[in-house]
């Protein structure tokens, strides 16, 4: 916790931890944690934010014990650094850097109207989408809903997903033909989000990266997301 992570999240963390799992942990300080430190532990949590304010040495220090046999569980925003910063996992709907200059003059002739109508086609505010778990993989085991042990609800939050890869897990994903049970979304955007991953483990060296690509924790509010990060913390460590 500590400048570059959200309060709420580093507390929503705390809370579940504590309160809820009864799980022992200790509250690290990112600016004042080096490498040293992180080698008494086995599992670090990063809340949601942006872990590049935490201080020069964070990324350099916790790629090192990744490699060295730590597990790292990513949450939100703080997994979208991650992907690019410690492991390479592509993200779904990148903006393409290279576009045409002719692109860029339609898009830069836009009416006011026409740039609120793509910033809708773009949004996406908080929607509640069906999930789709690999009830075998130990980071979804108990996740399932009722009898549907493959099945289960996001609260996605973000425009945040990930590219599916044989180079890492996917536990938890988005169908090819997604509908969002509550809140609103466009066509394209609900289009661009099928197949993409909501939950993924990377390995670096010998010890791997969890990365969820919303906060599972957010306000406390969805208790479908509470077991896989429980299992991330639990059992991450133990993955081969």
């Amino acid at each position: 916790m500590g400048p570059g992570f959200s309060a709420a999240s580093a507390g929503s963390v705390w809370y579940l931890l504590e309160a809820v799992a009864g799980i022992p942990f200790d509250a690290l300080d990112a600016a004042r944690t080096g490498r040293a430190e992180l080698a008494d532990y086995e599992v670090v949590v990063l809340p949601a934010g942006n872990p590049q304010r935490a201080g020069p040495n964070l990324e350099t220090d916790l790629k090192e014990w990744v490699e060295q046999g730590g597990t790292l569980v990513t949450l939100g925003s703080s997994a979208r650094w991650a992907a690019s910063s410690l492991v390479e996992i592509a993200l779904r709907a990148e903006q393409d850097p290279d576009l045409a200059g002719e692109e860029l003059r339609r898009l830069g002739l836009r009416t006011t109207s026409e740039r609120r109508s793509d910033a809708w086609d773009d949004a996406v505010t908080g929607i509640v989408l069906p999930l789709a778990l690999d009830p075998d993989h130990p980071l979804a085991w108990g996740a399932g809903l009722g009898n549907e042990d493959s099945s289960s609800f996001a609260l996605h939050l973000n425009d945040l997903g990930f590219e599916p890869s044989p180079e890492h897990d996917t536990v938890a994903s988005f169908g090819e033909s997604v509908d969002a049970v509550s809140g609103a979304v466009s066509a394209s955007k609900l289009e661009e989000i099928a197949t993409s991953s909501w939950l993924s483990v990377a390995r670096s060296g010998e010890g791997k990266v969890i990365l969820f690509a919303d906060d599972p924790l957010f306000r406390l509010m969805w208790p479908a997301s509470f077991v896989l990060f429980t299992n991330a913390v639990i059992y991450g460590p133990r993955l081969r």
